[in-house]
This record gives C-alpha cells, sequence and structure tokens, in this order.
C-alpha cells in the first residue's frame, strides 16, 4: 500500500504590502484619523473628465396618489456642455411644466441659463464663479383664494458667484417678483462649512400685493415697507438678525369702513 502523500505545507500569512498583497491599506488623514465624509474629494478621473447632454422634447410624469399630486414636464428641452470640474460648465434649459395639487395648480414654461467653473483644490470642491438666471415669468401659478400669478408676471432669479480656493462670494442673488425685488450677498465656504449672508430690498408698496393675493382683497392695505437681515451659519450654530421697518401702513377690512 502505497504511502499517503505529505500534506503541504501551510502558507504563511500574508503581510502588508508584500508580494502576495501587494494592495496597501487605504490612508488616513491628518494624525491619523478617518478622511472626514463630505470633504468634497473627488477622483482626479472625474475631476479633469467632461462630457456633454443634449435632450429635447422629453417627457417627465410624476403622480403621488397619496397627496394626489400630478406632475409633468412636457417638451423638456437641455443643453449642456463641458459638464465637469476642470472646466466651465454651460447649460441652458427650457421645462414646460403643468402641476395640480388640491391647493396649488400651476402651468407654463420655465427658462433657465448658466456658465459656472467649479475651483478645485487638488481633487477638492471649494467654491465656484459664473452666473445664472432663471426666468419663470411665463408660469402660471395659482393657490384659489390666497394667491395668483397670471402668465406675464416677472418671476426671475439671477446670480453672479465668485470663487478663489477658501470660499465663493456671492456678488449678486437677485429675485424679481411682481414690482418687488429682493437681494442677497455674502459668501459661502464649504471646509470648514460656514457663510454669511445680508438679505435686503427694494421699498415694498403693500397695496400692489393684491394684484397676487388675492386673500387680501376684503381690507384696504397701504404703507411702505422695508426690510434687511443678515444670517451666520458656523459648524456649531445659526444666527439670524434683522429687521422690518412699516411706514404710512393700514390694514382695515372694507366692511368695517363701509360701516
Amino acid at each position: 500500500v502505497a504511502a499517503a502523500p505529505s500534506a503541504a505545507p501551510a502558507t504563511p500569512p500574508a503581510t502588508v504590502g508584500s508580494v502576495l498583497n501587494p494592495c496597501p491599506p487605504a490612508t488616513t488623514g491628518e494624525a491619523g484619523s478617518p478622511p472626514a465624509e463630505g470633504s468634497g474629494k473627488v477622483p482626479s478621473l472625474l475631476a479633469g473628465a467632461t462630457l456633454g447632454l443634449r435632450v429635447e422634447k422629453g417627457d417627465v410624469h410624476y403622480v403621488d396618489k397619496v397627496s394626489k399630486a400630478d406632475y409633468r414636464v412636457a417638451g423638456l428641452d437641455i443643453d449642456a456642455k463641458n459638464l465637469g470640474l476642470g472646466s466651465t460648465m454651460n447649460v441652458k434649459l427650457k421645462a414646460p411644466l403643468k402641476g395640480q395639487t388640491p391647493s396649488l395648480s400651476f402651468e407654463g414654461p420655465v427658462e433657465a441659463s448658466g456658465e459656472i467653473t467649479p475651483v478645485l483644490v487638488g481633487s477638492s470642491v471649494r467654491a465656484a464663479r459664473g452666473e445664472f438666471r432663471v426666468d419663470a415669468s411665463p408660469l402660471k401659478v395659482e393657490m384659489p383664494g390666497k394667491f395668483k400669478k397670471p402668465a406675464g408676471m416677472p418671476l426671475v432669479l439671477k446670480g453672479k458667484l465668485d470663487g478663489n480656493e477658501k470660499e465663493t462670494l456671492i456678488e449678486l442673488l437677485e429675485l424679481s417678483f411682481h414690482d418687488f425685488r429682493f437681494f442677497a450677498k455674502g459668501r459661502v465656504a464649504l471646509q470648514p462649512l460656514n457663510a454669511r449672508l445680508d438679505f435686503s430690498a427694494d421699498p415694498l408698496k403693500l397695496e400692489k400685493a393684491r394684484e397676487f393675493a388675492p386673500i387680501l382683497s376684503e381690507y384696504d392695505v397701504k404703507g411702505t415697507a422695508t426690510f434687511n437681515a443678515r444670517a451666520e451659519l458656523d459648524p456649531a450654530s445659526l444666527r439670524l438678525n434683522g429687521g422690518l421697518r412699516l411706514s404710512d401702513g393700514s390694514l382695515f377690512p372694507k366692511a368695517y369702513l363701509r360701516a
């Protein structure tokens, strides 16, 4: 009877970085700590890659049976060039919207355009530079008895950003609605996250509000309002400060005035 073959010698455990296991362990952050989540780092391959996107006459339909909401985009057009983190991205969009909920309805096109350049430090996104504009003036919106924006009433959001390796500077953020204009400017930093934004508005003629707020039709509203505010954000807190001033103001039910 032939002797049984001897067992093969046990394989010695692989050592990190050896020929048997050439993959070294993942590197850690400073002082041996793991990399912070949300640090903004992207793979170097993606940082230098760009792509384009073109959508013509696209349709999107969403139905929420629980809230009885129906949203549709019929004829979506998107033209996006140089999408990536290493160049200036150009995006143009036109979205004919239509939506219906028990308390809100809207219908009409929204157009948007922008040129945005990410600011990278290594492979981390630190800020952005560029301009953008969103025009929803042709959009018709209605909340029965409370709010009504007819097609053609101005509704435009535009902004201008400048950025460096430390933060994004919001040079201009302007929202125009009807005869009202609201403004914001400030700065936003991602690492660590902190921001300071200042808000203001042109003087608001309150009697103009009746043109889009049917809820005020039974009131005699007059006066001029001005406001300003500041928001400050850091990893530990959010602070808000501001003021509202009303001059020559009045608010009376019309039925009371007739009496």
